[in-house]
């Protein structure tokens, strides 16, 4: 019997280096629809219920498709219009499919009602080539694709889940209560579709494209995003079940590099174990969390756990979260000196080192282990396009004999240009700058 079940979360205080006070955590999602396929595919909350379409069938509470049959799901008309922030929970058991395959997908195609043959506006999921998942709502989308490329194998049920809240713009993709994709800059939600006439379970907006082989075991709409603590309380309790409290948090872990350097960045891991959950689950980036840098002229950290380092020295860093605290010391460190790039000019103009060999234009000539450049012939040597990017602290070293200079000729110069030929950004060394000087 699928049953739903309310809770709530217990509150601590925070112990150990972070002190603050958490407000108690309830979840901020209800469940609007749910679809069990106990007899047909009726919506025990919402009362939202679907159309089975051209004879599929329901054996042992699984809504049994054949695409080939061109057997899908019908649900009513703007099911999820207006929400900014939305879960979809589907178990699913694939057969074989092909490419394009959805799982569902909400929303227009340009044919009408009933009819497909070219997307206009839809939030869809299809499982081939790859798991992924978008809300498009024409000209803009809000993708998640599995990183590392994920396929659901065949012939074994899968939880999938979709959360995403506009006004975070985050949106996750997880199988099984791994998160297998995410998107931080997820600007559409289900309100910026509008009116949406074909939702469907096991079709696409797309005439091409496949209709789903296998099994629908459940599938739920919540009104609010889950969270990673929820999407794992949820697999955990399956499709029979409907909770979303992993219980009370009993651990936190902060995990880190111990040692970073000056101008980098890193991703902090904070590993929750909870009373219901039988293992840690990342919540960097959960509600709530709250973080502590001793010393933000070393370290600073923001709310989803986004390290930067500032300068050389140690401090800690905390993260708390409902009544749990962890603290690691990190060590910034000066970049060290690494030789990246060397051209001798024996031969030409090859970088031994790092590859990035270089080319020379307007008659540069090697003669005796060096380049001759002529500026009567704007001759000079190309390096590589992106050559000192990633570079946070840069060491130049060259070995030159001058001749006659013209006022701002360059010894070097890295940079880039606007439309207009003029430099925008750049690194360069003029030996002889308008006022005589040498320029850097």
């Amino acid at each position: 019997m699928k049953t739903l079940l309310s809770h709530r979360w217990p509150c601590r205080s925070l112990v150990g280096a972070l002190i603050a006070a958490f407000p108690l955590l309830i979840s901020a999602a209800t469940l609007t629809n749910r679809y069990s396929f106990l007899t047909d595919a009726r919506d025990s909350i919402g009362g939202k219920n679907g159309q089975l379409v051209n004879g599929p069938i329901i054996s042992d509470g699984q809504l049994l498709l054949d695409g080939m049959s061109g057997q899908y799901v019908n649900l009513p008309n703007n099911l999820i219009a207006g929400m900014t922030a939305i879960t979809i929970e589907a178990w699913i058991t694939p057969s074989y499919n092909a490419n394009w395959t959805r799982i569902w997908d909400f929303g227009n195609s340009n044919a009408g009602e009933d009819k497909s043959d070219y997307g206009t506006k839809h939030f869809m999921c299809y499982i081939l080539p790859n798991l992924e998942a978008t809300i498009y709502a024409g000209g803009s989308d809000s993708w998640i694709r599995s990183s590392p490329a994920f396929t659901l194998p065949d012939d074994q049920e899968a939880h999938i889940v979709w959360t995403s809240d506009a006004a975070t713009r985050k949106a996750r993709l997880y199988v099984n209560g791994n998160l297998v994709g995410k998107n931080d800059a997820a600007q559409n939600s289900p309100a910026a579709l509008g009116s949406t006439f074909n939702n469907w379970l096991g079709r696409s907006q797309f005439s091409a494209d496949p209709y789903f082989t296998g099994a629908f075991n459940e599938f739920r709409i919540w009104n609010g995003a889950l969270n990673p603590l929820e999407v794992n309380a949820s697999t955990v309790a399956g499709p029979d079940n409907v909770t979303t409290d992993p219980g009370a948090i009993t651990r936190i872990v902060l995990q880190v590099a111990f040692q970073m350097v000056k101008g980098n960045s890193q991703q902090a891991v904070v590993l929750a174990s909870a009373a219901n959950l039988p293992r840690p689950v990342n919540i960097a980036d959960i509600n709530g969390i709250v973080y502590q840098s001793g010393d933000t002229n070393i370290l600073t950290i923001n709310a989803t756990g986004q390290i930067r380092a500032v300068s050389a020295g140690s401090t800690f860093l905390t993260a708390g979260f409902q009544g749990q605290s962890d603290t690691q010391t990190v060590t910034v460190i000066e970049q060290p000196a690494r030789l990246t790039h060397r051209y001798s000019f024996t031969a030409n103009a090859n970088d031994s080192v790092g590859q990035a060999h270089g080319e020379l234009l307007g008659g540069a000539i090697i003669e005796n282990g060096r380049v001759l450049l002529d500026s009567s012939l704007e001759s000079h040597v190309q390096l590589p396009a992106g050559i000192l990017t990633s570079y946070q602290a840069l060491t130049i070293e060259c070995w030159a004999t001058f001749g006659t200079l013209d006022t701002w000729s360059r010894l070097w110069c890295f940079g880039d240009q606007n439309d207009a030929g003029q430099g925008r950004y750049y690194v360069e060394l003029c030996p002889h700058g308008g006022s005589a000087d040498t320029y850097i």
